[in-house]
């Protein structure tokens, strides 16, 4: 048996799904990597800054889709933000990761979430999602080049936002994709049309673009012909994609906000 698979069994052993508080929420972890990433939150080492950007930007009765939900902590918090009169759609292509998503909403009482177990792209069809072996939180749709160890493979289903959401308002976008934005980007045309105060909050990863198949430049391309300009959340200061990506080191990530 290879590495990567020995680790990704031993990650997935039953003895790790134990539950964990945070923010207010009791959580399930499904693997070892995932009770790591929900203690780290716990003690504040992880999502702090993405918790407060959050917080400012989405308000009560708001229509919010979490793309990348994974286990469903920030879709919970988003949940919360928006109140039960706002709505959450939550996409998370992983089998595995979407089971927990539900269990935790569940355990949490949240009815306002919609969970759609597959990955938003450009098109409608299959993709094939490689698992990292160490990191759910790292696995990734496309090429995947890069990743240390990968896991077991799987084919997902793949759908467009304009497609899935087919007219519905939304009014903010969480988006944590491993680099697959592009092809998330490409399936948001009608979306923005109908929603033109739409924003979009995102990961910019050009490693992980890289990675995917796609070129921070060809990345800005896309964004530009939707006529969406990119900002620092915090400050609203104005970036150039392919600019800021020199500042960035190796494999390093910031998040954006995206609108017209």
């Amino acid at each position: 048996m290879k590495l990567g698979s020995l680790i990704a069994a031993f990650n997935r052993l039953p003895c790790w799904q134990r539950r964990v508080s945070v923010w207010g929420f009791c959580l399930r972890a499904p693997t070892f990597d995932r009770w790591l990433y929900l203690f780290l939150h716990r003690m504040g080492r992880m999502g702090g800054d993405e918790r407060a950007c959050l917080s400012s930007l989405v308000r009560s009765g708001m229509q919010v889709v979490d793309i990348g939900a994974n286990i469903g902590l920030y879709t919970l918090h988003l949940a919360r933000l928006v109140g039960p009169a706002g709505r959450v759609d939550a996409f998370e292509p992983d089998a595995l990761m979407a089971w927990a998503l539900r269990e935790n909403l569940a355990a949490n009482g949240v009815a306002q979430v919609e969970v759609h177990q597959c990955a938003v792209g450009a098109d409608m069809g299959q993709a094939v999602l490689q698992r990292n072996a160490i990191n759910s939180g790292d696995n990734r749709l496309g090429l995947a080049t890069g990743m240390a160890l990968i896991g077991e493979q799987e084919s997902v289903r793949v759908g467009s936002l304009d497609g899935i959401l087919d007219g519905r308002r939304v009014d903010f976008i969480k988006m944590d994709v491993q680099g697959w934005e592009a092809e998330a980007f490409r399936g948001f045309a009608a979306v923005l049309d109908a929603n033109p105060k739409l924003q979009i909050y995102f990961e910019f990863w050009p490693y992980g673009l890289g990675c995917a198949g796609t070129e921070v430049s060809r990345f800005a391309d896309i964004l530009a012909a939707l006529r969406l300009n990119t900002y620092l959340p915090l400050t609203g200061e104005r970036v150039d994609l392919p600019q800021l990506a020199t500042t960035l080191r190796k494999q390093a990530f910031t998040n954006l906000l995206a609108y017209r």
